[in-house]
Order: structure tokens, then sequence, then C-alpha cells
């Protein structure tokens, strides 16, 4: 190679090399410098925003406030549950809500060491580190019937633990002649599969919608290295999608 050339690939990686070794050890230096140059309105602006997103937050279907912040251990002997054993998952479900909010990857651990703990990746509401799968059913316009929501508590058709052989089915009457039934199926890796259905004993029509969603209530721990991609994945459509 051209003994140009060699110094100007060795001036290409040393540059490289600076800049992540900057990044690594002093990735707050900027962010420190940000505050002070913010103009006198954010306070105000940020309150009028605080303020605007209270009174459209308790319009979302099936939210309820976050508890207080208790244990996880706590959070979870709170409510009823049935547990969750498949081939790589461990937790349970909570019948309060129909919540899957309790889940470890029994096949990935925190670090190297094999006796660390395994990885926690849903824990309940008011836990800290709190998030959660859920699923419901909205009235469309003109229908006012009774739905479950955070607190309903569902009927489960076994205490036997959800595993790939064995299928949880979850009840709940609301006692004016609906009947809501929601079946979840686990697969051997990571697939959860939620089916809703609704039988209506009465005599009128009943128009509902579903809805799913993730919770997450604290902000969650990442490296803040530049170098990791850290946002929304999607697999739509059998292609990658990435959310920046």
């Amino acid at each position: 190679m051209n003994p140009d050339w060699k110094n100007f690939v060795l001036a290409i990686v040393l540059s490289a090399l600076i800049i992540i070794g900057w990044q690594y050890f002093f990735p707050n230096s900027m962010m420190m410098q940000q505050p002070a140059q913010q103009p006198a309105t954010t306070t105000s602006e940020t309150a009028s925003n605080t303020a605007g997103t209270a009174a459209t937050s308790g319009q979302t279907a099936g939210t309820a406030p976050a508890a207080a912040s208790v244990s996880r251990d706590d959070a979870l002997k709170s409510s009823p549950r049935i547990a969750i054993k498949s081939a790589s998952l461990e937790g349970s479900i909570n019948l309060k809500g129909a919540r899957i909010d309790d889940l470890h990857l029994t096949k990935y651990r925190e670090t190297i060491d094999p006796k660390s703990p395994t990885i926690v990746f849903l824990s309940p509401d008011g836990a800290p580190d709190a998030l959660y799968a859920e699923q419901g059913l909205v009235a469309a316009t003109g229908t006012t019937a009774k739905l479950p929501g955070p607190d309903t508590l569902w009927s489960a058709s076994s205490s036997t633990p959800l595993s790939e052989a064995s299928p949880l089915v979850l009840t709940w009457d609301n006692g004016e002649g609906l009947l809501f039934t929601r079946k979840i199926e686990v697969s051997d890796e990571y697939l959860f599969n939620i089916s809703q259905s609704v039988e209506n004993k009465g005599g009128a029509a009943v128009s509902l919608l579903p809805y799913g969603r993730i919770v997450r209530q604290d902000t969650p721990h990442v490296a803040g290295w530049w170098v990791f991609f850290e946002g929304m994945l999607g697999w739509l459509d059998g292609s990658l999608q990435e959310i920046h």
C-alpha cells in the first residue's frame, strides 16, 4: 500500500478512536451545558404542557392512575395470579385487569456470570421500572355497556400454569347480559396469542372496539452511548421498520 494511503487510513482510525473515546468517557459534557442556554420561558411552557397532558390522559381507554411505588415482590402479592411457565419464559398473569405484568427471560441473565439473575422483562403497576402488556375493549359511539377495566377481577378456567400445552381462558360477566372471554396462549419461544370474544345475552346490539398497548411507567435504564440503537422496532408485513 502506498505510504500516503497508510497515513490517511491511520489518521481516520485515530480520529474515530478519539471521537468514540470522548463519547464514552465524557457522555454528559454537552448535556450539562444545555440547561443554561434554555430560555426563561421553559418553566411556564412546561407547566402549560403538563396541564394539557393531564387534561387528556384521563381519556385513554382502560387507564388507571399509577399506584404509589412499592417493591416488586409486594406488587406481585397484591393480586391473584396464574403462573406462566414455558421453555423461554417464567412469570405470571395478573387476574386483576388480566394484564401480563410479570415476566422473566429464563435464557438470558443480567451479566455473563451464569449465576446472575435472569432478565426481568415485565413488572407490575406501581413497582419500580413498571412495564406491562394490556389488552381490552372500548365502547363505540352510542354504546353504554359496562366493560372490563384495569380493576376488573377475571375468573380463570384453571389454576394450571400457562404453558405451550396449556392455554389460559379468562372470563368476566358484566351482569348486564355480556360475557367476556379472553384466551391466552404462549409459544415455546416468546410469542403470546390473545383472543377476545364477547357473548351478548341481552336484547340490544353492542358495538365494541379492541385495543392493546404496552405501558411503561419509568424511564428505562440505558447506556447513554450513541453507538447503541435505542428506539422502537416493528416487523410489519414481512419487513423491518425503525422509528427514530
